[in-house]
């Protein structure tokens, strides 16, 4: 007999106040997981509106 584990995946949802208050590495860790290229020479504000930009994108992609 095999014993089967289930695990429920927990979808974390990221607003538009999440990224305007989040800290430079949150905005690299957030743009590098969402597949955007981060170099140590981009400024925090540039960062940001990368992330927002990213973010927008998602919702069109979702009201479609």
């Amino acid at each position: 007999m095999c014993d089967v584990m289930t695990f429920n995946i927990i979808k974390l949802e990221v607003t538009l106040q999440d990224i305007q208050q989040m800290s430079r590495s949150e905005l690299v860790n957030y743009l590098t997981t969402h597949g955007v290229q981060v170099t140590h020479d981009d400024l925090t504000e540039i960062l940001r509106q990368r992330a927002i930009e990213d973010w927008e994108g998602k919702i069109l992609e979702q009201l479609k």
